[in-house]
């Protein structure tokens, strides 16, 4: 199977509480920020995400430095 590059929209519905993603639960009540960032930087797809570095995400305002 090929690489998914998926827009990030698909994020917010990956972190509800009863999906897929729920091992990620501490990110769940901050999914809205971290999208609103993402979005901000310039990422439309999961491939557009994995160029950005921590520190383009701490500018960004999706991450301080003790995490999100």
């Amino acid at each position: 199977m090929g690489k998914m590059n998926y827009k990030i929209e698909a994020i917010e519905i990956c972190l509800n509480p009863d999906c897929i993603l729920k091992q990620y639960h501490p990110l769940i009540p901050f999914k809205g920020k971290l999208l609103n960032a993402l979005k901000r930087l310039g990422c439309e797809t999961k491939t557009d995400c994995s160029a950005l570095t921590d520190e383009d995400l701490i500018r960004s305002g999706a991450l301080d430095r003790d995490g999100i």
